[in-house]
């Protein structure tokens, strides 16, 4: 994916996953992945948080380990697939 997330987006995606991936590492794993096969796993991902569809106390966990199988099926930190699938939602 060819996007340059902020110091402040990678903030958020390492508070949001609990990851303690650097900004350097969440921007170099984006590249890792093409465009096309990061839209295939934020719709994948985007499935099932809706799926889910439990309340935030208890969604939560939930949805951080949604955020990490992806991560890890994709050999990326959870925090850069949180980033990217923050991207994709705004398309």
């Amino acid at each position: 994916m060819n996007m340059k997330p902020s110091s402040k987006q990678c903030e958020i995606a390492r508070a949001m996953t609990k990851s303690n991936a650097s900004d350097d590492v969440i921007r170099e794993e984006l590249r890792r992945l093409t465009e096309a096969e990061w839209n295939e796993q934020c719709s994948i991902l985007d499935n099932e948080l809706k799926e889910h569809n439990a309340p935030f106390d208890k969604g939560f966990p939930i949805m951080v380990d949604d955020f990490v199988n992806i991560g890890v099926a994709n050999g990326v930190d959870e925090a850069t697939v949180f980033v990217a699938y923050m991207e994709w939602r705004n398309r």
